[in-house]
């Protein structure tokens, strides 16, 4: 059950973002990993929600990230979140009509 796993990647990734034990950096690599694990299956076409609210999950972690160079990181949040606001926009848009 493909969704249920992304699912449960997505709640893992939440998981890490707010975890208190261990390396902070860690725990946000963790994250994005596992974001990044359940867009293998939350694609716009199969789960557009689901790939929305994922994408802005990760900017979010790419937000916070320590590891890496900020404005790198700043850039794949940047990415990532325009990637949720056009379907989302999409979307909106189309039920509007």
């Amino acid at each position: 059950m493909p969704q249920y796993w992304a699912t449960t990647q997505n709640n893992l990734a939440n998981a890490y973002m707010e975890r208190i034990k261990g390396d902070k950096a860690e725990n946000i690599e963790n994250a994005i990993a596992a974001y990044t694990a359940a867009l293998t299956v939350y694609t716009p076409s199969a789960f557009p929600q689901q790939w929305a609210l994922t994408q802005n999950n990760l900017a979010n972690a790419y937000r916070e990230r320590i590891k890496g160079d900020r404005a790198e990181n700043i850039e794949n949040a940047i990415a990532h979140s325009s990637q949720s606001l056009e379907l989302s926009l999409k979307f909106s848009f189309a039920e509007s009509f």
